[in-house]
């Protein structure tokens, strides 16, 4: 009796995910976790869609729309910034198509958070030194990004040029929701 007792509490206790972990049918058991995506496209200063292994089973690959952690991009409709924005990560990526992920999290629309690598290179960071993204003060909280953005504040680069609260698109949406 006792041995049918244990194998039963070893069965149940193999679908007992700990809380602060979780898994879907595409997303990943813990974060962060490092997965290399192949882009499809470019949405805006900081959203792609990557076409990305599954976590069930890495040899199939599923589209994942992609938010770059740490960065506030202008919003599209953000004139001129927008534009500027989509622009400056489309020639950081390059002709890179392979891209590594470092993924933080999932939002709360299903995105994957993640810091983009091209060759150890950080995208998030690169946008906020070319000024074509702001920090995401409230996550981010890395001296590097925080000192690139100082960077490009005093050079006056990207959005920085001109002085004014649509420079920070979190304000900009709350002025545009």
């Amino acid at each position: 009796m006792v041995p049918i007792c244990c194998i039963a509490l070893l069965i149940i206790s193999s679908f007992y995910v700990p809380k602060g972990q979780r898994y879907d049918d595409e997303a990943y058991d813990v974060y962060p976790i490092v997965i290399t995506c192949q882009l499809e496209r470019i949405i805006d200063g900081d959203t792609v869609v990557m076409q990305c292994p599954k976590a069930h089973d890495p040899r199939e690959t599923s589209h994942r729309s992609v938010r770059i952690w740490g960065i506030d991009a202008p919003e599209t409709g953000q004139k001129p910034w927008g534009k500027m924005a989509t622009h400056t990560l489309t020639n950081i990526i390059g002709s890179h198509q392979t891209i590594e992920l470092q993924v933080m999290a999932k939002d709360q629309y299903g995105r994957l958070l993640a810091k983009l690598f091209i060759q150890a290179q950080d995208v998030g960071l690169e946008m906020v030194e070319a000024g074509a993204a702001v920090v995401y003060a409230r996550y981010n909280h890395d001296q590097d990004y925080i000192n690139a953005q100082k960077r490009a504040k005093m050079s006056r680069l990207g959005i920085w040029q001109t002085a004014g609260a649509q420079q920070q698109p979190e304000q900009w949406r709350r002025l545009h929701p």
